[in-house]
């Protein structure tokens, strides 16, 4: 009986030890990454804006879950907020970086947030402010 014991547990165990050693620890890659974002919204005199930009984000921390949808989700924000907040003639053009607000992320950073398309729709609000037919 003990040496039925023996013949089970032993390899058991060894086989135990074997696979801990070869868990592997959580990492992760700081490398720049990238993400798009758009966003389309009226503008503070009533243009209609709609703004695309590439998001770029480094991962900081291990087991972070969709970190290119966190990103692109802060991207957005900030492009929604540079249209609300600015008029037709302050908007973000191709190549300007939008200013990121405060993003509350858990082991991602986004380091910028750069237009790539811009285009912009004027409406009857913004002719009507402007005295256009």
């Amino acid at each position: 009986m003990a040496y039925l014991l023996l013949v089970i547990i032993v390899p058991l165990v060894i086989y135990t030890v074997w696979s801990v050693r070869r868990v592997k620890e959580p990492w992760f890659d700081d490398a720049p990454h990238q993400a798009w974002a758009s966003a389309r919204a009226s503008s503070a005199d009533g243009a209609l804006a709609r703004l695309q930009a590439e998001v770029t984000y480094r991962i900081t921390e291990a087991g972070v879950r969709s970190p290119e949808d966190q990103a692109a989700q802060v991207g957005e924000e900030a492009l929604r907020h540079a249209i609300v907040t600015g008029r037709v003639l302050s908007l973000p053009g191709i190549g300007d970086e939008v200013a990121i607000g405060d993003p509350h992320l858990t082991g991602v950073v986004v380091d910028s947030v750069v237009v790539t398309a811009a285009d912009v729709e004027i409406t009857r609000e913004l002719r009507r402010l402007v005295g256009g037919p």
